[in-house]
């Protein structure tokens, strides 16, 4: 594999010299653009109560889903840039067969469907992806235009939790950062979510992008607990 100039960089920040590790890294920032479309329809849509609703009808009876989505399979069109609430649930299907790179299944030429067909049981790999979805989902909402609720982070919260687990996998590192005279924010994982976050269409703040870190940080630290 051949890197760009900016992915030795990278590379180079992050102290990664494993070869193996180093393609692993740039083939997964590689893939990240693929996913811009997806995260975008996370903070498109209907309001959270609906796409809880959708969802929870999609937990209890995932067969009418099921039903249009083999049809898909059977006529070889893909689902570029699916309803919201399907979208959802194939994120988080893909992410029960990879959690670690679930947009190898999801872009154009992704096997996402013909996975879900394989299933002993595909209606059960619905429900299961959707109850997923239900439980991860971000509480943290906002009211938009005209009183209507949206999401304020879901799509850069599935962004940062994806990056991360690869920036831990690539660095066998819990994702930090220092604090430095003025507050300037550095680290690698600073500089990882830099790179990655724009590959998939989310622009944000250092002072968001330390609140992220901490927040996953957290997350992963008391998983190691368990």
């Amino acid at each position: 594999m051949t890197y760009e100039p900016r992915e030795e960089m990278l590379l180079c920040r992050l102290g990664i010299v494993d070869p193996r590790l180093q393609r692993y890294l740039i083939g997964q920032t590689r893939e990240m653009k693929a996913l811009a479309i997806s995260l975008k329809a996370f903070s498109l849509g209907a309001s959270p109560s609906e796409i809880d609703g959708s969802l929870s009808r999609i937990a209890k009876n995932p067969r009418p889903l099921l039903s249009e989505l083999l049809i898909l399979q059977k006529t070889e069109r893909f689902l570029v840039q699916p309803d919201c609430v399907v979208n959802i649930v194939l994120f988080y299907y893909a992410m029960s067969l990879t959690p670690s790179n679930p947009e190898r299944h999801l872009v154009r030429g992704g096997d996402v469907l013909k996975r879900l067909e394989d299933e002993a049981d595909p209606a059960i790999a619905l429900s299961a992806a959707a109850l997923m979805a239900l439980r991860t989902r971000s509480p943290d909402r906002q009211y938009g235009r005209g009183g209507a609720r949206r999401w304020r982070h879901e799509a850069l919260k599935l962004a940062v939790e994806h990056a991360l687990e690869i920036y831990r996998t690539a660095t066998g590192r819990i994702p930090g950062f220092t604090v430095e005279s003025g507050g300037v924010l550095r680290g690698p994982a600073v500089d990882f979510l830099e790179y990655c976050l724009p590959l998939m269409g989310q622009l944000v703040s250092l002072r968001t992008i330390r609140r992220l870190i901490e927040t996953n940080r957290t997350r992963m630290l008391s998983a190691q607990l368990r």
